[in-house]
């Protein structure tokens, strides 16, 4: 196994998406991996993972999901990544 540094998020744009999802959202940051396992994940209720596709070890970008929940729907949702489905960053 290898160790790697671990990731950090710096911006996310664009900063508001339709809550009927299916907008890219692109997130710049550093240490990105590519793994098959790279996805994003949308709110805090969410547990689905949504596949991310890797631009550069300091970008990558994920389809914005439909909003789950009323709450969701009317506020800020956080997008948070994880390279191995375990560990999550942001």
């Amino acid at each position: 196994f290898s160790f790697h540094p671990d990731p950090s998020l710096h911006s996310i744009s664009p900063q508001r998406v339709p809550a009927a999802g299916g907008t890219w959202v692109d997130v710049y940051g550093t240490n990105f991996l590519q793994t098959p396992q790279a996805a994003c994940r949308f709110g805090p209720s969410s547990s689905a993972l949504e596949p991310a596709e890797l631009v550069s070890t300091s970008h990558l970008r994920c389809r914005a999901p439909p909003r789950r929940t009323a709450a969701e729907a009317d506020g800020v949702v956080g997008v948070q990544l994880t390279f191995n489905g375990v560990d999550f960053f942001g």
